[in-house]
């Protein structure tokens, strides 16, 4: 699921899903101080009502942005966020979970 190489960095909070490539993109460098263009990563983000994810990364030829929205769940983030914490690296486990709604 997750391309060869690259980490997953999550967003703790909320983000505007109406954001698409260059406003996500944006929010990279704003809230994490991160350069999408550049980091290997993947960068996940979810609405404040926690039905909503997407995740924006770069491969060799360009952006790519893998979006869902859940029917019934709720995307639940982790549980062992640092307070305090704007983000969080996690696994392809923990992503697979995530975008599961569990």
């Amino acid at each position: 699921m997750i391309p060869g190489g690259m980490r997953v960095l999550l967003a703790t909070e909320p983000t505007d899903m109406r954001r698409s490539f260059g406003g996500l993109a944006a929010a990279v460098v704003e809230r994490f101080g991160r350069d999408p263009k550049v980091d290997r990563m993947m960068f996940v983000f979810a609405n404040a009502r926690g039905d909503m994810a997407k995740i924006l990364w770069r491969d060799a030829t360009g952006w790519c942005l893998l979006a869902k929205k859940l029917d019934d769940k709720r995307f639940a983030l982790p549980r062992d966020i640092p307070p305090g914490a704007t983000s969080v690296i996690i696994d392809a486990r923990a992503l697979a979970a995530l975008l599961d709604g569990v």
